[in-house]
């Protein structure tokens, strides 16, 4: 059976989980800017019944530091896959460098996101546009060779379906258990969360940037609510028990900005204060930092203008006759 572990009880690396012949860490990877701790989720999967060890979504390369001490004290010494949910900067930007560093280890990437790895040029302007500064705070992004990546097919017992919408690329992964629902990694299809496992004190919010597809969203958390699974692990950040509630909550929340997006005339400056006055789900937000709040400013802003432009494009896609 699945033992899932209080986060607030665990120390760093944190131990998520423990399952039949292995056990499933959290490593938290904070971005040396104020503000930005309890932000980026890596998992390490250590499965002694299948003789492997995995790493999912290992991010940034300005974490890399941290990753390869957590990696350290856990007494990993090697990688033997590494999955991505997504390939943006912030889940695979140090997958360059972390390849020279483990170049054992095979990568199982999207299909339509491997070409960005091999070659982030196109990427890394697209990041410019949609995160300005913050890409400097991520680091280098470096090429990764061809060589580098295995079929899913390759790795047995995981499974990943695709979930676009937070990036047209995004799939969600499945890492099944022997005696248990498998572990559901959503990366950001089901948005961020920061909170406690049982979900009794949380703030999330969708994680919407440009291009950002509602439908595709909307479509990719209804497929995730009918699948079974034990634990729900985020991207941003950290994990919940009960899963099927707080992707429930993100479908209801996407919806809700969506609605707030459609009858808003104002800047987005106000918009903002308008989610975070009428969206429950954000009243953990005021328990926040001064440099966490601006922080959550900037993403719930970023998240906004997906939801913006994106209507923007299907008002002239409806317009086309």
């Amino acid at each position: 059976m699945l033992n899932i572990h209080s986060f607030y009880q665990s120390k760093f690396p944190h131990l998520a989980a423990e399952f039949e012949g292995g056990s499933l860490y959290l490593i938290d990877l904070p971005i040396a800017r104020p503000g930005f701790e309890k932000f980026i989720s890596a998992w390490l999967i250590r499965d002694q019944t299948r003789n492997r060890t995995l790493l999912i979504d290992p991010g940034p390369a300005s974490t890399l530091p941290r990753l390869y001490g957590a990696l350290e004290e856990l007494g990993t010494p090697s990688i033997d896959y590494v999955l991505l949910t997504h390939v943006h900067m912030d889940h695979a930007g140090g997958m360059g460098d972390f390849m020279d560093t483990f170049p054992k280890a095979k990568i199982v990437a999207p299909s339509n996101g491997i070409k960005h790895l091999v070659d982030p040029s196109k990427l890394l302007a697209a990041s410019l546009e949609t995160l300005r500064d913050m890409v400097e705070v991520y680091g280098e992004m470096e090429a990764i060779s061809e060589d580098a990546f295995a079929d899913p097919g390759d790795v047995e017992g995981v499974r990943f379906f695709m979930t676009p919408g937070h990036a047209a690329h995004h799939q969600a992964i499945f890492y099944d258990l022997e005696e248990d629902f498998p572990i559901l990694f959503a990366g950001e299809a089901a948005g961020t969360y920061i909170g406690d496992v049982e979900g009794k004190t949380f703030y999330m919010r969708p994680a919407t940037p440009p291009r950002f597809f509602f439908h595709s969203a909307e479509e990719s958390i209804e497929f995730l609510i009918k699948s079974s699974f034990s634990m729900l692990c985020y991207a941003h950040y950290g994990w919940v028990r009960d899963g099927k509630r707080f992707l429930l909550k993100a479908l209801e929340q996407m919806r809700l900005w969506r609605n707030f997006v459609e009858k808003h005339s104002g800047t987005r400056e106000e918009l903002i204060d308008i989610v975070l006055d009428k969206d429950a789900n954000l009243k953990g937000f005021f328990e926040f930092s001064t440099e966490m709040q601006r922080r959550e400013r900037y993403f719930i802003d970023n998240s906004l203008k997906g939801f913006i432009e994106g209507a923007i494009s299907e008002k002239r896609k409806k317009a086309i006759p």
